[in-house]
């Protein structure tokens, strides 16, 4: 106890500063690993949760529960906790009334605002423009932002986009994007032009413009656009589909004034182009020289765009030309022969295109990453450089079509046959011989398929490293002799395989010598039994997870002899199977055990006790101990031998008490997730118990007789996820 509390004194009198420079060491990684790191730091002490909160640069509020039961001014608490915010996401935030987003945004301390560079408000019925007025008040510096998304906005009116260019100079992302009901815009003239008019003033205000999207918007048209390429030095992308008032002239005029943009989208031109237009239209495309994207989309084109394009040898790495009519084959072969750095390629329901023309058009695609060419009905999936096919539950095709399609396609690395019903051992064998280069299979559903299928695969498809054959006909048939086995050196490269629903009594390829598997799923297997499972660990040393769920016959001789053949386990599902039943190894055995292993899956265990409880070391982080009959002093020993517990399943623990529960909180440090769904003799308050004594929990599911309390919200709103479960359990 002294030796705790030195350490905690030790702790509190390292000053903020000396933290924040040694936690800006440790956070040069992933994002996902970031997080992580912080989240960990943040459960040490109040100071350190202090400190880390200081590092978090973006927030995305959820508004998980119903806002009458929290009011705004608990939420904007949010925004005291992180004083450094630069990227604020409120697309998701759903208030009572259409109000609540003003008085929200009104409570961001103008420190904070100060700090912004990103705001989303998408998704809301209005722009908050009474809210942002109200902080740029309170604040004595203007604001940095530079990101403001206001895309599916339910009203937008010209005076928002006034406030807009008044408020935010140094803007260099905006999005206005599919404003609902047109923008607000009738056909009264006035209207129209005061919306002009304010279009006008954007431009003019934002000149630090680099990216606009205006999709969908019924207000823009050729002059706004004009003004907004002469206005916007900085501009390179500009977005404009779904833009009914924007023509061939308008963007030409408008291109001329703004050769520097690298990216365009506008859609449904659909007039012909008059000569005169026709010439202006496509000199001003070919005027951008740094063109990389763009986006012409039901558009009416011709080949001499396409060639000009071409001639002019823009550095295009996405062409995107969906239901574009009017153009040829002799076009886009002209400019893609010209394209080496294409990478995104889409021709959506481009008739003219056949296998005839595609395939030397390939010729052309090798740095392609993507193509669309969905709708382009004369063309055969053959003509493509498929990797990946998936059929999975497709029906009225036969062993014909299979067979004609991957003879064509020796790219093929990815396949998913499942539930081909006529599929069996006699038309998957000659298929192998088109499938050398396959990685991963999934025939599961195809009950007629067999060891002659599996041992074909095997012989034909030396990179294969992925079979799933679930509910299949796996173990009929016959198997090579032990001696024959040498000549599938591909089983050393095998890394998950899946066999459940299996009938027979006995696997056939458990005499393998050799074997690299690191995934193994053998679900449902019946006839599985220690018996069979024990001398199959002997060759499953690199085994990393592993799924007997169902296999009733299986007891602890299985467990521990997983245990001891498979250092690198880390994974464990046997729901559902006799785990609990059988001698267990002496306590000084049991420590070599289960260090490394993280996920145990052991729901409906019918033993009152369970037999490793004993563990004097567990570095376990997921434990699933679902309708097992463990009461609350079998759950207090488990939590205290698995600290590091980050997820825990109670549903249906009928003989667990809020005593229990609390015990289990208390011991596992670190728990994120609880699930006591189903816990009738859980009682309702003991979820906000919970939240207060256990701060680094962050979702519970609850039985359904819980309710929310308003003293709840705060807790809620700041630190966790609460979910209603749903029990049809009577007590």
């Amino acid at each position: 106890m002294a030796f705790n509390s030195r350490k905690r004194m030790a702790l509190d009198v390292f000053p903020s500063d000396c933290w924040e420079l040694v936690i800006s060491k440790l956070l040069d990684n992933e994002e996902e690993e970031r997080k992580h790191y912080l989240e960990t730091l943040s459960l040490v002490s109040k100071q350190l949760l202090s400190v880390t909160n200081t590092f978090v640069y973006s927030f995305k509020l959820f508004n998980n529960i119903p806002s009458s039961s929290l009011p705004i001014l608990i939420i904007s608490r949010i925004f005291n906790r992180f004083p450094n915010l630069t990227s604020l996401d409120l697309s998701t935030y759903r208030g009572r009334y259409a109000d609540d987003l003003n008085e929200l945004i009104s409570r961001i301390p103008p420190r904070s605002f100060s700090c912004l560079t990103s705001l989303n408000l998408s998704n809301n019925p209005i722009i908050p423009a009474s809210g942002l007025r109200s902080i740029l008040k309170n604040n004595n510096t203007s604001s940095r932002l530079t990101s403001l998304i206001c895309s599916n906005v339910g009203c937008l009116k010209f005076t928002d986009i006034t406030f807009i260019a008044d408020s935010f100079p140094f803007l260099q992302h905006l999005d206005i994007s599919f404003p609902g009901g047109g923008g607000g815009l009738s056909h009264l003239s006035h209207q129209v032009k005061d919306y002009n008019n304010a279009l006008n003033l954007l431009s003019q205000k934002l000149s630090k413009l680099r990216t606009v999207d205006f999709s969908g918007n019924f207000y823009i048209n050729d002059s706004s656009f004009l003004q907004l390429c002469i206005n916007c030095e900085f501009l390179q992308e500009v977005l404009m589909p779904d833009c009914p008032f924007i023509t061939h002239a308008g963007i030409a005029e408008a291109i001329h004034h703004r050769p520097t943009l690298n990216s365009f989208y506008v859609t449904d031109l659909k007039k012909a182009i008059h000569e005169p237009e026709k010439v202006n239209f496509v000199d001003s495309i070919t005027s951008l020289k740094r063109l990389t994207c763009l986006d012409l989309s039901f558009s009416c084109i011709n080949d001499l765009l396409l060639q000009s394009i071409a001639l002019e040898a823009l550095p295009l790495t996405k062409l995107v030309l969906q239901g574009c009519y009017n153009y040829t084959y002799n076009g886009i072969s002209c400019l893609l022969s010209k394209s080496p750095s294409l990478q995104h390629l889409d021709l959506q329901l481009a008739n003219f295109l056949n296998d005839e023309f595609l395939i030397p058009l390939c010729a052309f695609l090798a740095g392609l990453v993507s193509i669309n060419v969905s709708g382009c009905r004369n063309l055969a999936l053959e003509a493509l450089p498929l990797t990946k096919h998936v059929l999975q539950g497709c029906y009225n095709y036969t062993y014909n079509g299979i067979s004609c399609l991957l003879s064509k396609s020796p790219s093929l690395q990815h396949l998913d046959l499942q539930l081909a019903n006529f599929l069996n051992d006699e038309f998957l064998i000659p298929l192998c011989a088109f499938l050398a280069g396959l990685v991963s299979i999934n025939v599961s559903g195809c009950r007629n398929l067999g060891n002659s299928s599996f041992f074909s695969l095997l012989s034909n498809c030396p990179l294969l490293a992925d079979i799933r054959m679930e509910s299949t006909s796996i173990g009929i048939g016959p198997t090579p002799l032990d001696l024959d086995l040498a000549v599938y050196p591909q089983v050393n490269k095998i890394r998950h395989l899946k066999f459940d629903c299996i009938p027979q009594a006995k696997l056939f390829w458990i005499d393998f010598k050799v074997c690299g598997l690191e995934h193994l799923d053998l679900q449902l297997a019946n006839f599985l039994n220690d018996e069979f499972l024990i001398p199959l660990c002997g060759f499953l040393a690199g085994l990393v997870s592993i799924n007997v769920s169902g296999c009733r016959n299986l007891g602890n001789s299985s467990f521990f002899s997983l245990l001891s053949n498979c250092p690198l386990l880390a994974d464990i599902r046997m729901e559902s199977t006799s785990i609990g039943i059988g001698p267990t190894p002496l306590d000084l055995d049991l420590a070599v055990y289960l260090n490394k292993i993280r996920h145990l899956k052991f729901d409906c265990i019918p033993q009152a006790k369970l037999f490793w409880i004993d563990f004097k070391v567990c570095g376990l982080e997921v434990l699933n101990l679902s309708h097992s009959r463990i009461d609350d002093k079998n759950l207090d020993d488990i939590s205290k031998i698995c600290p590091r517990l980050l997820q825990l399943d109670l549903e249906h623990c009928c003989d667990v008490t809020e005593k229990g529960v609390r015990l289990a909180v208390e011991n596992c440090t670190r728990l994120r997730e609880i699930n006591f769904q189903c816990c009738l003799k859980v009682s309702t308050d003991t979820v906000s118990r919970m939240i207060f004594s256990r701060p680094s929990l962050r979702k519970i599911t609850a039985p359904p007789h819980f309710r929310l309390r308003h003293c709840d919200s705060k807790l809620l709103s700041e630190r966790c996820l609460v979910f209603l479960g749903f029990c049809k359990c009577s007590g």
